[in-house]
């Protein structure tokens, strides 16, 4: 698939696949000259301002995977610099159990992707629609304070900071959905309105609740530990995150080959 102008030509770049079962090559810079190019004068400005904000993606990324009898492995390279990811704490995956086929994990610092990426990103919004970056922000948490949120939209996603992680396990008749995220003030406080929004309360620490979301058939359950939020609808993995040590996942063969994979600073 080639973007380009209608005056100048391009020619797609060579893809070699060095026998991996899919490969796929992106060129973030002739995505960004072809959106610029196609730009009228009048919006250059704002383009230019959100390709800057993306810079950090908008460069060349090699991806490769290979199809495996017991799993999927793949492979990303990009020449760039991600400064707001930071290394991830496979501990956190040791309440899985051996059972769980899908892990995603990845690390976090808030701070720094609130000034690297989220800041100026509204700021090329606020620019688009001919307004001042702080009142965008202000015109933000107001919302927020209108849902019962007095921290900031900068100081909740500042405060972030950690590793996150999704999970699948088997279940019938849908397979369980896992989601942990790391707990700070503003987050804890972000998920106590949105719990009395839906007249219920935040489980305490080493505890969990039921949620029910109206038209959401799925059975969810909150918990909190000491480090993280976690909402499930795994109902085993609910009685055990916070009882059971080690679930088995990192012993298991798709635990033992990512920590194989991983290293100290493997942020994804």
């Amino acid at each position: 698939l080639i973007f380009g102008s209608q005056v100048k030509r391009l020619l797609p770049s060579i893809i070699t696949t060095k026998g991996h079962d899919l490969s796929m090559t992106l060129n973030g810079q002739f995505i960004r000259d072809t959106v610029l190019a196609s730009t009228d004068a009048d919006h250059r400005l704002t383009a230019e301002a959100f390709m800057t904000a993306l810079h950090r993606f908008l460069v060349p990324i090699k991806t490769t995977m290979d199809i495996h009898p017991h799993h999927v492995s793949s492979r990303v390279e990009a020449q760039t610099t991600l400064p707001f990811m930071i290394p991830i704490d496979m501990s956190l995956c040791r309440h899985l159990p051996a059972t769980a086929y899908s892990v995603y994990a990845g690390g976090i610092d808030g701070k720094i992707l609130w000034n690297d990426l989220i800041r100026p990103l509204l700021t090329a919004a606020a620019q688009a629609d001919k307004k001042k970056t702080e009142d965008v922000l202000a015109q933000a948490d107001q919302q927020l304070v209108k849902l019962g949120i007095t921290s900031s939209i900068e100081n909740l996603i500042s405060g972030i900071s950690g590793t996150t992680m999704m999970a699948q396990t088997p279940g019938a008749p849908l397979p369980g959905y896992t989601l942990a995220i790391p707990r700070s003030p503003g987050v804890d406080q972000a998920l106590g309105a949105l719990m009395k929004r839906l007249d219920s309360e935040l489980p305490t620490e080493g505890m969990s609740l039921p949620v029910i979301i109206p038209n959401l058939p799925i059975p969810l359950t909150l918990i909190c530990d000491a480090t993280h939020w976690v909402a499930t609808s795994d109902a085993t993995l609910a009685s055990t995150w916070t009882t059971t040590k080690d679930g088995g996942w990192l012993a298991s063969p798709l635990g033992k080959l990512a920590l194989e994979k991983s290293t100290k600073e493997t942020f994804l």
